[in-house]
Parts: C-alpha cells; structure tokens; sequence
C-alpha cells in the first residue's frame, strides 16, 4: 500500500504562492496609489489657489455689527483681511489699548517692551516696541514692531501702523520671530460718542500651514472686534488721556 506524505503548511502555502501574503501586498499597492493621488490633488490645489485671487475684498463674515473681508493677490498664499465695527469710545482709550506696552495682557501677550522712542512731527508718534505672545499648541510668537500713528488735525482721522522689524533686536531663542507683518488700525471719531474702527491684518505667523494661517487671520480679526467694547468699558480706558490725541469735539491744534 502507497503512504500518502502530508506537506507541511509551510510548504502548501509555499506552493500556493503564500496567498495570505498576496492581499495584504495588494492592499499596500492600492494606500500607494491612493497616497500618491491625494499629493497630486493636494499640488494641484496649492497652484490652483496661489494662482487664484482679483485683490478685491470680499464680505467673509457678518455679525453683531462686525464685518470681516478677505482680500487674495495673485501668487500670495495668505489672505489679507480687514474687520471693520462701530462702538462707543473715545480716541484715546483705543490708542492707549495699542500703543502702551503696559496694556499687554489685556491683549493676551505675557511680555512687552519699548525698544526705543523715535521723535516724530506734532499729530504724530512713533516708537519701536516687542511683544512676546503664548500660542495654543504652538511655540511662543514674538513680534518687533514699528508702531506710529498720524492724525488729521480736522476730521481727527487717525491711523495706526504697525511694521515688522524682525532685525530691530537680536533673535530670543524663546520664541518664534514674525519676520512679516504690515497692520494697520483705522479710527473715525464722531461727536456723538461713536467709534468707527477699522483692523486690515497682512501678517505671516510662520511655521503655519497657510490653510491654517488664513483661518487664523480671519478668526483673530473678529475675536479683536469682538473685544473692544468689553474693553473700552474698563475703568483703566474709560478716562484715559493721551498726548497729542484730538477727539471728535476738540477744537484744531
């Protein structure tokens, strides 16, 4: 009588070309190719978007009597974005808020400095300034800033500009420098008591992917319209002076 030899399992899965190896190989090609396409939808969506843009602004948001828009160049990947609101106050409880570094955690940054004073022609003010910020999930910011403001003497008019000087100061090794940032306030005093404000922010974070950095803008520029009754409110503002600053009400200098 002939045996019959039984092949080890092993060996039948051998001979069978390892079919249990077969799929998962088969699966590993497909996430290849899956990978592979979304980096060629996500290339062709980043030049897509940086190509896109007419530099006109456009309404993103409304609410509350906040306006938020957006603004896209052709070839930029950051948005530039203004927020614009109406609110009781004075000129110079804003222009305090904004240019006293003593003011700093009131604008949720935990390290403020004036670098230097720099004389400026009467209805003007100039100053070089650092502030350092916390930034939830990311490393610290710390931005240089060449801060002035200048005001029309008859509509009382002003306007408050803040630069990046990134080189101003040697680097803090605490912190992110924001090397790119060109801001400016605008504000419209009434005699009626009422404020027009208005925020336009071109400003680059760095180390943000610019999805991310665009929704930042948009979300921070409303959260600063948001904020600004509330604190225009504060006994601190409520009488402050500042030097130089004309109210709707005050005659010409």
């Amino acid at each position: 009588m002939n045996s019959i030899v039984m092949d080890p399992p092993e060996a039948v899965a051998a001979a069978a070309g390892t079919p249990r190896a077969k799929p998962r190989r088969r699966w590993l090609k497909r996430l290849g190719y899956v990978a592979l396409a979304l980096a060629g939808l996500a290339l062709i969506s980043h030049f897509v978007w940086v190509g896109s843009g007419d530099n006109q602004w456009k309404l993103a948001r409304e609410h509350d009597g906040i306006k938020v828009y957006t603004r896209k160049a052709p070839g930029a990947a950051l948005l530039q974005v203004r927020g614009e609101t109406r609110l009781k106050s004075r000129l110079a409880p804003m222009v305090d808020l904004l240019e006293n570094v003593s003011n700093c955690s009131d604008a949720y940054c935990y390290d403020a400095a004036v670098i230097d004073r720099v004389p400026s022609v009467p209805n003007h003010f100039a100053s070089y300034v650092t502030y350092k910020f916390k930034m939830p999930g990311l490393a610290p910011r710390q931005y240089v800033l060449f801060v002035q403001h200048a005001q029309d003497p008859v509509s009382k008019e002003m306007t408050l500009s803040l630069t990046a000087a990134p080189n101003r100061v040697p680097r803090d090794p605490c912190c992110v420098r924001v090397t790119h940032l060109n801001n400016f306030w605008t504000f419209v005093p009434h005699a009626d008591g009422a404020l027009d404000v208005s925020l336009t922010q071109d400003t680059d974070l760095g180390g943000l992917p610019y999805p991310m950095a665009n929704l930042g803008l948009i979300e921070s520029t409303d959260l600063f319209m948001k904020m600004l009754p509330e604190l225009m409110a504060k006994d601190k503002f409520r009488n402050v002076q500042v030097d130089g600053v004309l109210e709707a009400t005050q005659g010409n200098p």
